[in-house]
């Protein structure tokens, strides 16, 4: 019994003893969660470290110099000490029948010179996040990280010229004498035994230049042991060739070089090769297709004519506005575009702020006259819609201004502000085309070069009526004639609204029962009198302008309705010059 009470006894006192334990273990787990605290402090510490790093990863080599611990200036110096540089070196293959495959380094790869080099290495191991870069540089940091080459291969380049090279080269073995000329090819029926097989040359090409082993490669064609018959179907990839005209260089400001096309008649070629007897020579005739526009005729007609030209005066512009029509011409002129591109006004002017040079002048904002950065420049983009249009240019976006101008006709003028409205054209025409535009002091001056083809030009006539609240609406009309006078087409170019300063008077508005006057239609009957080239406009600039000459950034309200629509056929151009020129 006593045993039994003494047992019971210890067995009241272990529990008092248990919680002893837990806080000791509370302790631990505490010291523990601290430590790995600190050692992902550490640890994220140390690879904002690395991030912030301007120097290469250490331990880096590459032909045979350490870099490590190098700037990207440091390195290139290094490895240009070093001798190395791949801009001169090149892969060669000679090939049977004299052919010899080149591949230059400069056409292949995207890193040929040391600084390249220097900047592939230090981007090593930073394209990861954050703990995945640190991994990376303690692996350098241990092991070191030496590339055989820090370039890309352009594969798809590679695999194009291997393939013509081999291709001409086995079109050549296929047959006896196979002989591609100028007007013809002549083959002697019977193949060769010796083939080139275009993967082994291009595995063989990559890996030289993968592993940056220059020079001249050793090549041994098959041997088939069996004579094969000639392959038409690869004769005619390699001497197909689509015409290609001749396109505008911007780099040598000139024509580029015109391709002819070279073609020939597969199945009759294929059933002349199957009649004919062994030894026998098969000539294939070549059809030989000019582009039709040459080099040699678009370097002779390129920009050979003044398409449209247009001055607009900004003789009473303050000296802030005139500063940024100035900084406009310089952003459009000289801009070539070739058949089927687009021009945009905004993105060749860019964003108008002061760190551009643009000053605070006077603009059209919410339908009042303010000081804003950059006023002035849609004086440069009417003048450029105005050539656009007498240069016969498919118009893509276009708006008008909120208040009239009085240096453009009303309905021939375009407001441009940043992130809209917006003005764009095409050149649609079959030739390049190239903007001019310049200052002389007190006008705008804009020219667009061109090739004029058959000698048509364009008259523009508009149509205005004023609208109940003193607004007045302006519909234009675009009228194209042959050289000889004759008209070609007549088609509305757009509408547009112009509303009345709050200072200024309405018009009286027309009855419900008034109607516009009408308009005579175009002519189609060659004018008596002499043509009007859209270079001798007459001039619509006022003698004097405000100072502060506003150049309209809002997209203006959308026209309302009119008591009197206008009439649908053009009429003579109605030039509206209010006081307030934007």
């Amino acid at each position: 019994m006593a045993k039994e009470k003494e047992k019971k006894t210890v067995h009241q006192h272990e529990p008092q003893r248990k919680p002893r334990r837990r806080k000791k273990s509370r302790v631990g787990i505490m010291i523990a969660a601290a430590i790995l605290a600190l050692l992902c402090l550490g640890t994220v510490m140390f690879a904002i470290y690395v991030g912030d790093l301007e120097t290469i990863y250490p331990n880096v080599k590459f032909a045979g110099v350490d870099v490590g611990g190098m700037t990207i200036t440091e390195a290139a110096s290094a490895l240009e000490t070093a001798g190395y540089g791949a801009s001169d070196s090149a892969v060669t293959v000679d090939l049977p029948l004299e052919h010899r495959l080149e591949i230059k380094a400069t056409e292949a790869l995207s890193a040929t010179e040391p600084i390249d080099a220097a900047a592939q290495l230090y981007a090593y191991g930073r394209d990861g996040g954050m703990l995945e870069n640190l991994v990376t540089y303690m692996r350098c940091l241990v092991n070191g990280y030496e590339p055989l080459s820090v370039s890309e291969v352009n594969g798809q380049l590679v695999r194009e010229r291997v393939t013509a090279e081999v291709q001409a080269v086995n079109a050549e073995l296929m047959g006896s004498g196979l002989e591609i000329g100028e007007t013809e090819i002549r083959a002697v029926k019977g193949a060769q035994s010796i083939t080139v097989d275009e993967t082994e040359v291009y595995t063989l090409v990559m890996n030289a230049l993968e592993s940056g082993s220059f020079g001249e490669l050793e090549y041994t064609p098959q041997n088939t042991g069996a004579e094969s018959d000639i392959d038409l179907d690869s004769i005619y990839a390699t001497v197909h060739t689509e015409p290609k005209n001749a396109e505008y260089d911007p780099e040598t400001q000139s024509a580029g070089e015109h391709v002819t096309g070279v073609d020939f008649d597969l199945e009759a070629a294929r059933r002349e090769w199957d009649s004919a007897a062994a030894g026998e020579t098969v000539v294939i005739p070549l059809i030989i297709t000019e582009p039709e526009i040459t080099q040699e005729e678009l370097n002779e007609r390129l920009f050979a004519d003044v398409l449209a030209e247009k001055s607009t005066s900004f003789y009473a512009s303050s000296a802030a506005r005139v500063n940024n029509i100035q900084l406009a011409c310089k952003s459009i002129d000289g801009i070539v575009l070739n058949p089927g591109e687009e021009f945009s006004y905004n993105t060749a002017l860019g964003e108008r702020t002061t760190a551009a040079g643009y000053q605070a002048a006077g603009a059209y904002s919410g339908g009042e006259v303010v000081s804003e950065v950059g006023g002035g420049i849609c004086q440069v983009s009417s003048t450029l819609y105005y050539c656009a249009l007498y240069s016969n240019l498919q118009i893509t976006a276009r708006t008008c201004h909120y208040f009239a101008v009085g240096y453009i006709p009303a309905g021939l003028d375009a407001t441009v502000s940043w992130g809209g409205p917006e003005f764009k054209f095409v050149n649609n025409r079959d030739y390049p085309i190239k903007i001019s535009a310049t200052t002389d002091g007190t006008n705008c001056i804009v020219k667009i070069y061109g090739t004029d083809v058959d000698g048509s030009y364009v008259q523009m006539t508009t149509n205005a009526w004023v609208n109940s609240d003193g607004s007045t609406g302006v519909t234009s009309y675009r009228n194209v004639y042959a050289a000889d006078g004759t008209l070609i087409s007549s088609t509305k170019e757009s509408d547009s609204r112009y509303h009345v300063h709050k200072e200024e008077e309405p018009s009286p508005s027309p009855s419900p029962s008034e109607e516009p006057s009408p308009s005579p239609e175009p002519s189609t009957e060659p004018s008596t009198e002499p043509r009007a080239e859209p270079s001798a406009e007459p001039s619509t600039e006022p003698s004097a302008e405000p100072s502060a000459e506003p150049s309209a950034e809002p997209t203006p309200a959308p026209p309302a309705e009119t008591e009197t629509p206008p009439s649908e056929t053009p009429a003579e151009s109605t030039d509206i010059q209010p006081d307030q020129a934007a």
